[in-house]
């Protein structure tokens, strides 16, 4: 198994880590609650991740029940009557070794008794009990060996159902779960007829019972009579079970017998069936290579026979599809002829609207053009703008790349207008000594688009064809 957290892992981790996916199932269902993320079918890993988060007091529901500690208030659970009785008073190694030789209890579960029961001790073994579940090891197979013989006899009463005054009991208990249904019903007649007996009663008249098994008789009695001195009730335990013993090895001896005799006939007659059956098989085997043969020879007819018609077939659909591709590489021909002239019209019909729309063009711009061109501003825009110069052919336009190299040329120009969108202040500054020493008007214009630009400078032209 691995571990989630491994060396840091304190008592609820390991709690959690050893819990089964049904034992997960149920606490969350005894704390109602749900794992968060709305999974339908939460893995393990994940139903284990939030019932650590539950046992820590670390979710909302949890959280309100101030004073109460989740991981102790779940481990009440495992206090049970019969766990109190058995647990409670074990010194600490015949608590950790009955948990170890213990094939039933789960490892959560004896974690959690080992929590109950020897929490200090717990703590102590927690490194070694991690280590061993790393290993894939058995949990709590711990160093616990005895260093007296009195933690041995303490050991051996604590943990063995037949030490001590109650041992009888526990054996005969035991006993009876081995009797056959048959044997407990007459159990329940002999009881009936012993109750009442005394010692002597029961000795004297023992004849009476000559034809019940006698450990069904001293079994009736021991369990009626459960007073007599621990001596004779210990004697009469133990003939009730060297009977017991006697005559179930009897009647299985008798069975083995049988069985023996019944498994050496049965060989002699598997033999000879066996010798029949391999003649029998030896012939069949020929029956069947003959009938295999004989439908392999069909099948290759059968194939034969396929083959040519399909060679047949083939040979027909090869002519039919030349006879198609040829009418289609026709058909193909003719329709491409057909189409070449169509796109030579549409051609025709493309270079006529081209000419036209030229013209069209040509005779707009002259609508635009004045006969002379402005000589009273100019206009210095951020970048090299055509669709301008296409609107005002008759307005000197220059690029902010073309200032430096050109700047000499244009100052005839009273006034320039610059898009002051894209200079900085030392652009500015440069511009202004420049206009200042040539005797130019320098003015700003904000325009953030073409469109802006384009209104602003038909502005600014209007306003001076009004004062020219």
């Amino acid at each position: 198994m691995t571990l989630v957290g491994g060396r840091g892992m304190n008592e609820i981790d390991l709690y959690v880590e050893l819990l089964d996916d049904k034992a997960a199932s149920k606490i969350l269902k005894d704390f109602s609650q749900m794992v968060p993320g709305g999974f339908k079918n939460p893995t393990l890993r994940q139903k284990k991740t939030h019932i650590k988060n539950i046992l820590r007091g670390q979710t909302t529901n949890i959280r309100k029940k101030r004073g109460v500690d989740p991981y102790f208030n779940h481990l009440a659970i495992y206090r049970s009557p019969e766990n109190e009785s058995q647990f409670s008073s074990m010194e600490p190694k015949v608590l950790f070794r009955t948990l170890y030789n213990s094939k039933i209890i789960p490892d959560h579960a004896k974690m959690a008794l080992a929590q109950i029961y020897q929490p200090a001790a717990l703590k102590v073994m927690l490194p070694q009990i991690i280590k061993n579940v790393q290993e894939n090891k058995p949990a709590f197979a711990l160093e616990t060996g005895f260093d007296t013989e009195e933690e041995v006899e303490e050991y051996l009463r604590t943990t063995s159902n037949y030490v001590g005054v109650e041992g009888i009991s526990y054996f005969l208990n035991d006993m009876k779960t081995r009797f056959s249904d048959e044997e407990i019903v007459r159990l329940s007649e002999l009881e009936s007829m012993i109750e009442q007996m005394t010692l002597l009663e029961f000795e004297n008249r023992h004849h009476e019972f000559e034809q019940d098994p006698s450990y069904l008789v001293y079994y009736a009695y021991l369990v009626t009579h459960t007073g007599i001195a621990e001596d004779l009730r210990l004697g009469m335990a133990l003939h009730v079970a060297n009977h017991f013993i006697t005559h179930h090895q009897k009647n299985h001896s008798g069975i083995v017998t049988q069985l023996d005799r019944l498994e050496l006939e049965l060989k002699q007659l598997s033999h000879l069936v066996n010798e029949n059956e391999e003649l029998n098989e030896k012939l069949k085997e020929l029956k069947e290579k003959v009938k295999e043969q004989d439908k392999r020879k069909k099948q290759l007819e059968k194939e034969f026979r396929e083959q040519s018609l399909s060679i047949e077939r083939s040979n027909n659909l090869i002519k039919k599809l030349d006879a198609d591709y040829a009418k289609q590489i026709e058909a193909q021909k003719v329709s491409q002829e057909k189409q070449v002239e169509q796109l030579q019209r549409q051609a025709d019909e493309l270079k006529r609207q081209l000419k036209e729309s030229t013209q069209k063009r040509d005779r707009i711009i002259e609508e635009f053009r004045v006969e002379q061109q402005m000589e009273h501003f100019a206009v210095v825009c951020k970048v090299d703008n055509d669709f301008l110069k296409v609107f005002y052919p008759e307005i000197t336009t220059l690029s902010l790349k073309e200032w430096d190299k050109k700047k000499t040329n244009i100052s005839k120009f009273s006034q320039i207008y610059f898009q002051r969108d894209a200079l900085n202040t030392t652009m500015i500054y440069s511009i202004q000594d420049f206009c200042s020493l040539n005797g130019i008007e320098a003015k700003y214009i904000h325009a953030r688009n073409t469109k802006e630009l384009i209104e602003r400078i038909a502005f600014e032209k209007q306003q001076l064809l009004e004062v020219y």
